[in-house]
């Protein structure tokens, strides 16, 4: 394993935006920390211990406090919802949402650690992708060198699979990965069952950051290995919905402030946004930045990562699995 030291932000960075489900006006500062201090938003770390409801985004609380609530959460006691969790039924306390974007950027950025003040309860959802957090993290961090990186190599291979066709693996990483220090990415997507069309031209191409491999338009597959800071290439990849899908989520109370500004809206086989995709896998390197954010939840892992058509539940699930077992993961 390659040696590297912890990193934190050189100076306080500041966002404002659009709350997508809360619809309100957000703002959200990102301070440096000091080492081993971890992720924390407004006093909540960021861990996979945190999440609390999984629906559409990943929204972090604090622990139940009481005795029965925590009892039952760590039982697991969840309420599904479409393949989402929540453990909102149990919690009083105050928390934040829509996370992902934010959790992936630091990531991808090399950021430990962090102090993340947020208002409105939830993280801008900006232009829907991580662009505008990595253009203004890229270039402020700073390495803390009495502090050395602290890495999650996964050591035996676990799976969560829904029995509906959606699932995600972790397993461990080849020698030359795990020397790298890398997580790779293996994402597949298919939502030819939203058109009546089929999936369209098949297409092959280079994706960032990784192997070919993106099959059509509506479904496909692609390889990513995340190593440092390189995965600008997805980052600017943005959140997409289905129209037909919308009025159920804003019944649901989620997507109040969503708009063509912040994400991409598929209507009939169209694409409604008036500039169309920023890439022609779109769709498939976005699931790889929500993957990427959803696992650095779990800190800096070492292995591989296979999903197929797998949302934030899933995700928060196979760490939860990854994590049961002493024997499924390794400190280095």
């Amino acid at each position: 394993m390659r040696r590297a030291w912890q990193r934190t932000v050189k100076a306080a960075m500041a966002w404002e935006g659009q709350g997508l489900h809360g619809g309100e006006r957000a703002r959200m500062v990102v301070h440096p920390a000091a080492g081993n201090a971890g992720i924390l938003i407004q006093g909540i770390r960021a861990s996979w211990e945190s999440v609390v409801d999984t629906s559409l985004s990943v929204t972090l609380g604090q622990p139940p406090k009481n005795g029965l609530q925590r009892t039952l959460a760590a039982a697991g006691v969840w309420i599904s919802r479409g393949g989402a969790q929540t453990l909102g039924h149990l919690l009083s306390g105050p928390t934040v949402s829509t996370v992902e974007h934010l959790m992936a950027a630091l990531s991808g950025c090399g950021v430990d650690n962090a102090r993340v003040e947020v208002s409105g309860g939830e993280v801008p959802i900006m232009d829907g992708s991580a662009k505008e957090f990595v253009s203004m993290l890229k270039d402020n961090v700073v390495e803390l060198p009495e502090f050395e990186r602290r890495w999650i190599v996964v050591e035996k291979e676990v799976i969560v699979d829904d029995g509906h066709g959606r699932m995600a693996m972790l397993s461990p990483p080849s020698h030359a990965e795990r020397s790298r220090g890398s997580l790779r990415l293996h994402v597949e997507v298919n939502y030819d069952e939203k058109f009546e069309q089929g999936a369209g031209v098949t297409s092959e191409g280079e994706g960032a950051g990784g192997a070919g491999g993106w099959r059509g338009r509506w479904g496909g597959s692609r390889v990513f290995e995340f190593e440092r800071e390189e995965f600008e290439g997805v980052a600017s990849a943005r959140t997409f919905c289905f129209h037909q899908d919308v009025e159920q989520m804003r019944r649901m109370g989620l997507a109040r402030g969503g708009s063509l500004l912040n994400a991409v809206v598929f209507k009939g086989g169209e694409v409604m946004n008036e500039e169309g995709l920023r890439f022609p896998d779109e769709m498939v390197r976005h699931k790889a930045l929500d993957a990427l954010g959803d696992l650095s939840l779990g800190g800096r892992l070492v292995g591989r990562y296979q999903s197929v058509k797998a949302g934030h539940g899933i995700n928060v699930q196979l760490l939860r699995k990854l994590f049961a077992s002493g024997e499924n993961y390794r400190c280095a």
